[in-house]
């Protein structure tokens, strides 16, 4: 029955045509009037600030179908569960602008958030994501300072916007890094400007890029993962150093990078009671290589990395200083209006904001294909296998997942 439904839904999400649009005629032109005297031009430097900013989003409806364990889960993504529903998985709504030529702003809010914990992990909650300000320290901004809360420049993937990725999610292998993929704190970045215009043209393109990162990015930050409260005086700090290279038609980016710091582990009931002071402050601390070929018109991407932190030992005490390691391959196209891709990844290591921070070995593979219909409306669709062993049980399943993303 559930291949039945995987089938039809294939059908609905990937052989929608394309539709064509005439252009709505304009209103008949007004009687001819004495023309008044023209209005004074703004003066660049002091426009209106509803001139200076812009609004722009997106929002992912989604529907899931579990083909063979309906108890299945994922940890990057809410939206798979016991029952085939529609949800929400992203609302977002992005304000932004210069208000001054050596200043910019950024604020992102989804409106799709869920409230762990409470009443059933209650959904559609306002959640801030992003709040920050740039300051430019050249004329040609090349240079940046970032304050605020930001993604953290860890990763391609991680840099990558919900809004580009092919895939529905991030890996567990990067992710785990920094989950939801930012922080407070202060950043530096620095590009010069013909990089920052390939980084720019990678994403207008829709060949999917990560955006304007920097060729160098430096930040101090929290470390604690977005939402979370800092449990110690410690700051995290990260280096992330990236570069494309054009290579006839093709463009090659390669990125390293890694952070380090102490994170605070949240004891869970009968964990045994920390000590005073710091005693459940364990070192976080990661390295990470990273190869993308953009898809000109076939593509490949590769991460891995490894690091140590922290991991539960069997379902109450947390081990300290614990190796973990993974990473992931995929293999894209752009084919006109249609991005196929398939990817595998595996993780094993401790889950740092989760309670206790229990131990998890994951195996994932997921193939699919997305079809823009225009740049208002984008469909896609998946198959995925997961295998996800925490704290010696293992889980593991299959489902089917579809698609439609609405750009505005």
């Amino acid at each position: 029955m559930a291949f039945a439904k995987c089938s039809a839904l294939c059908t609905l999400f990937l052989l929608v045509p394309t539709a064509s649009f005439a252009q709505a005629l304009g209103p008949s032109p007004a009687p001819a009037m004495e023309a008044s005297p023209p209005a004074p031009a703004h003066n660049e430097g002091h426009k209106p600030w509803y001139e200076k900013f812009t609004i722009r989003g997106y929002t992912q409806l989604r529907y899931n179908v579990n083909l063979s364990n309906s108890a299945v889960r994922m940890d990057t993504d809410r939206s798979v569960g016991a029952a085939d529903d529609f949800i929400l998985r992203r609302a977002r709504v992005v304000l932004s602008g210069d208000p001054t030529s050596w200043a910019s702003v950024y604020i992102q809010t989804d409106l799709a958030g869920v409230v762990s914990g409470a009443a059933d992990n209650a959904q559609n909650f306002v959640q801030l994501r992003d709040l920050y300000g740039d300051i430019f320290l050249d004329a040609d901004k090349e240079f940046r300072i970032r304050l605020g809360i930001s993604k953290v420049p860890y990763g391609f993937e991680n840099m990558q916007s919900s809004q580009n990725r092919g895939p529905f999610e991030r890996s567990d292998a990067l992710n785990s890094a920094t989950p939801g993929e930012r922080d407070i704190g202060v950043f530096a970045y620095w590009a010069p400007a013909s990089v920052r215009k390939t980084y720019k043209m990678l994403v207008d393109s829709g060949l999917k890029g990560s955006g304007d990162y920097g060729v160098v990015g430096l930040g101090v930050y929290n470390g604690a993962g977005l939402g979370y409260p800092e449990s110690n005086a410690d700051k995290h700090v990260v280096l992330r150093l990236a570069y494309p290279i054009q290579i006839g038609g093709q463009i090659l980016e390669l990125n390293v990078g890694g952070y380090t710091g102490k994170i605070g582990v949240r004891p869970g009931t009968g964990t045994a009671a920390p000590a005073a002071g710091s005693a459940t402050d364990t070192l976080d601390r990661r390295v990470y290589a990273g190869v993308i070929l953009y898809p000109r018109p076939i593509g490949f991407q590769a991460e891995y990395n490894v690091g140590i932190g922290a991991e539960s030992e069997g379902n109450r005490f947390v081990r300290r200083n614990q190796a973990l390691d993974g990473g992931y391959v995929m293999v894209n196209a752009k084919i006109g209006p249609v991005f196929p891709y398939a990817r595998a990844f595996r993780y094993d290591g401790g889950k740092k904001v989760a309670t206790n921070s229990p131990h998890e070995v994951t195996y994932e593979g997921e193939g699919g294909v997305e079809v823009q219909i225009g740049k208002f409306l984008e469909l896609t669709a998946a198959v995925a296998y997961t295998s996800r062993t925490v704290q010696g049980t293992e889980q593991k399943g299959s489902l089917a997942r579809f698609q439609a993303q609405i750009n505005y």
